[in-house]
């Protein structure tokens, strides 16, 4: 838990540093990184009261990851 709030504080703080300049594939490898720790955590210490708390942050992280994809034009 510890790492992946080290995680989303980094990827949190490079969204706010985001620049026209910045390569939005960087941003979309941190949210990746980042659901990919949350779904870690989902399948290997999950209890039934973390599951909707791992479900939100995945649901949030797609967002993120669309609202980019969908700004800088990189949809499938």
């Amino acid at each position: 838990m510890a790492q992946l709030e080290e995680t989303l504080n980094r990827t949190r703080a490079a969204l706010a540093r985001a620049r026209s300049d910045t390569d939005p594939h960087d941003m979309i490898a941190q949210i990746e990184g980042a659901g990919a720790q949350v779904g870690e955590l989902q399948v290997t210490c999950c209890t039934l009261t973390r599951m909707p708390f791992y479900t939100e942050i995945l649901t949030e992280l797609t967002k993120v990851q669309r609202t980019i994809t969908t700004t800088y034009d990189l949809g499938h």
